[in-house]
């Protein structure tokens, strides 16, 4: 697993090694073109997802990258029996301009970050500015905070402004 993994196994660095055709390989060296994979090794996975946003999609050189989809859907994974499931999103991308929607099958817009806290799950949707809630029992999305313009400007909860959020902490 070669440039990516063996270096981040033995430093302790995190590394993200994409599916072939998501990043262009334009200007690297070729060692097997039906293998080679170029991906970010940084300090941690959100520093990871930074940089292959900005590395991910069509170059105009290497005919192999497709137009990537930026996953816009929410999974859970159970650990027990070992499944995937999206619980909201459906892969597209779009403008919510709406307040609240049914998770299941809205396209979303980026969703960046997750936090689950008081059984709800905290989004950071970066491509509204704003931070969205899931709830699972009601399978419901709703807007929590940010007036959708993109800025660092403090406020109520509607008032504020974010610029693309990236992460989530308590």
């Amino acid at each position: 697993l070669g440039s990516i993994s063996s270096p981040c196994t033995r430093c302790g660095a995190t590394g993200l090694r994409p599916s072939f055709g998501f990043v262009p390989r334009t200007g690297a060296m070729a060692l097997s073109w039906t293998m080679d994979k170029l991906g970010p090794i940084a300090r941690s996975a959100s520093d990871c997802s930074l940089v292959l946003g900005a590395i991910c999609g069509p170059d105009g050189k290497d005919t192999s990258v497709y137009a990537a989809a930026h996953f816009n859907w929410i999974r859970k994974i159970d650990l027990k029996t070992q499944r995937v499931t999206t619980v909201a999103g459906d892969g597209q991308q779009q403008y919510m301009t709406s307040s609240s929607y049914r998770a299941k099958g809205t396209e979303l817009n980026t969703p960046w970050a997750v936090l689950f806290h008081d059984g709800l799950l905290y989004i950071a949707m970066a491509g509204q500015h704003e931070l969205w809630t899931y709830d699972p029992l009601t399978d419901k999305l709703r807007l929590y905070a940010g007036s959708g313009q993109e800025g660092v400007d403090a406020g109520s909860l509607s008032d504020a402004s974010f610029a693309q959020s990236s992460g989530l902490t308590t």
